[in-house]
């Protein structure tokens, strides 16, 4: 740790996406030592968590990227929207896309597909409100 103390350029690596405890733990071994993450290891640990499938702290960490001023990417969002996606939660669909627009990345149709599959194959839709106001303009 005293190596990463020093060079103040630290973060996850990928080996981490095996092991989603160990990373925040890193994490917040970096943060006691005044060691700001930055925008890869934030993707990373939501990558780890996707792949883990715990896609409400996936959703966490977005928000603690945000709040500590770190710039999500494109990824990030894509990450969050194909596990909410796939764990069928169309609200968290819909906030995430919200949150997709105002930071300025325009969705593609890599992120659209599982968002009208997941709307549609569960009848849900009434529920997201963000896909209902672009089908109605």
């Amino acid at each position: 740790m005293e190596k990463l103390k020093r060079e103040k350029a630290c973060r996850l690596s990928d080996d981490f996406l095996q092991n989603v405890d160990e990373a925040f733990e890193l994490m917040g071994r970096m943060e006691m030592e005044g060691i700001e993450a930055d925008a890869v290891s934030f993707n990373i640990l939501i990558s780890g968590l996707h792949d883990a499938e715990r896609f409400i702290e996936a959703k966490e960490v977005m928000g603690r990227m945000v709040f500590e001023r770190v710039n999500p990417s494109s990824d990030s969002f894509k990450k969050l929207i194909h596990g909410f996606c796939k764990a069928k939660m169309v609200k968290e669909v819909d906030w995430t896309l919200k949150q997709m627009v105002c930071h300025g990345f325009v969705p593609k149709s890599g992120v659209w597909i599982p968002i009208v599959d997941c709307v549609f194959a569960g009848k849900n839709t009434c529920d997201i409100s963000f896909l209902g106001e672009i089908i109605d303009s």
